[in-house]
């Protein structure tokens, strides 16, 4: 028994020596195939950093592998796709809506329909109630101003406008921030009076444009919606009176000039263009992105505009003028377009020959003059583009009105401006005068004289 055990032995050494030589030898195998990929791969990426995995540099850095996808769970062989380039910013792009009053004026019988006895006081409120929101809707709601104002009486009306203070608190009700002071009643108070309205009117916050202080520049800039918008306005002159310029027969000293914008259409017509035309450049220096004219111009009571209206409008256009804005025949006429060349296309210029009569006692009444009761609020919106100077989307147009005016029953004359538009001929105050017809009358006349229906503005 002893025997066969120490056989068993013997034979157990020899296959634990025969174990060891495989190990040693399998060992040495994976030893030299490791050798040899690390050889490879130095070969392959002809880098001096030897011994460097894949996506690492010398300083442990991660670096780009051709043909391996980085990041978590990456597969070899997948290319990791591009981030997507940032979207292009789109252009800056302002849209300004504006609209603007015609004639606003007050004759005698209006001072008196707007007088408070018991407190001897003057109210012009309701004249504009039912056409304020119309106005005030817009980013820049504009009027022309034919009317000197007076803190006290005596007040006057036509042939020299002064009116009380009241007035313009009236107009303020429609949101005005812009008031055109060029006209041919500018002087009706003298240059004191012109003065006091200048600061009158910027009292309210309005900006003045047409008659300026001493000293200060022809035109002015209103920024709307972060747009800056240059404005030139002037008016006609009359006849020179010993060699000085004339407003209505108000003789300008040379000392006055510089208060008031106005042009001649006799020897200085050329020159007086070339002085708007100047003063729209200067605008522009001055950081005016856009300009806006005004013209007090043209022939009283006449439905179509001139021969100078026209040759005006068409040098304002061609020189630097995108918007043309006009009144003075207390009557409207037509309402036409010029197409000017710029760099980045054609832009379309609007022209407002005559805005006419915003609210008067001019009428049928008392100049057998029926569309002397007939305005309109002027009305455009466009789209500036900032990189570019372009204007686009340029729309135009009018909301008709018409000066409503009658005694109540209260035995007070009335006056109200009353917009055409909707369903007008329910307006309370036309059922009570009975003038629903005489308003649907003034609506078609209006169609016809600025041009066709399709230029009835549309909100």
């Amino acid at each position: 028994m002893a025997s066969r055990r120490k056989k068993k032995y013997r034979l157990n050494g020899k296959r634990f020596g025969l174990f060891l030589c495989i190990l040693l030898l399998v060992t040495f195998a994976l030893v030299m195939l490791r050798s040899c990929a690390d050889r490879a791969k130095a070969s392959l990426s002809g880098s001096p950093e030897q011994g460097l995995t894949a996506g690492q540099s010398a300083s442990g850095a991660a670096v780009a592998v051709p043909g391996a996808k980085t990041g978590e769970g990456g597969t070899k062989g997948e290319e990791e796709p591009e981030p997507e380039p940032p979207e292009p910013a789109g252009p800056t792009e302002i849209r300004v809506t504006m609209r603007c009053a015609g004639d606003v004026m007050a004759h005698d019988r209006q001072v008196f329909a707007a007088h408070d006895k018991e407190t001897d006081t003057y109210d012009f409120t309701d004249v504009f109630q039912y056409v304020a929101p119309y106005l005030s809707c817009a980013d820049l709601p504009m009027a022309n101003l034919e009317v000197t104002f007076a803190e006290k009486p005596p007040y006057s009306g036509y042939p020299a406008f002064k009116t009380p203070d009241s007035m313009l608190d009236a107009v303020m009700t429609m949101g005005i921030k812009l008031a055109f002071l060029a006209n041919n009643h500018m002087m009706d108070s003298g240059v004191s009076g012109l003065e006091r309205d200048i600061d009158l009117v910027r009292g309210k916050g309005v900006v003045v444009a047409g008659a300026q202080h001493d000293g200060e520049p022809r035109y002015q800039i209103i920024e709307i919606n972060g747009l800056k918008i240059g404005v030139v306005a002037y008016t006609y002159e009359t006849q020179t009176y010993q060699g000085m310029r004339t407003i209505n027969g108000y003789a300008l000293k040379p000392e006055t000039e510089a208060l008031v914008n106005s042009f001649g259409y006799q020897s200085t017509y050329q020159k007086d263009l070339d002085s708007i035309k100047e003063q729209m450049r200067l605008a522009r220096d001055a950081g005016a992105q856009v300009i806006l004219c005004y013209m007090h111009w043209g022939e009283e009571y006449q439905l179509k505009a001139n021969t100078w209206q026209r040759q005006i409008a068409e040098f304002l256009a061609e020189n630097g003028a995108d918007f043309i804005l006009a009144s003075h025949p207390h009557t409207l006429q037509q309402i036409e377009t010029f197409e000017i060349e710029e760099d980045w296309g054609t832009k379309i210029v609007p022209c407002f020959y005559s805005m006419g009569n915003f609210v008067s006692n001019q009428r049928q009444e008392t100049l057998q003059n029926h569309y002397t009761e007939q305005g309109m609020v002027a009305c455009i919106n466009f789209t500036y583009v900032v990189e570019t100077g372009e204007i686009k989307d340029v729309e135009y147009g009018c909301i008709p009105t018409w000066v409503e005016k009658y005694t109540n029953k209260d035995n007070a004359v009335k006056y109200f401006v009353i917009p055409l538009v909707g369903d007008f001929e329910n307006n309370p105050e036309l059922i009570a005068s009975g003038h629903v017809k005489r308003a649907q009358q003034a609506l078609e006349d209006i169609k016809k004289l600025i041009g066709g229906e399709e230029l009835i503005w549309q909100e």
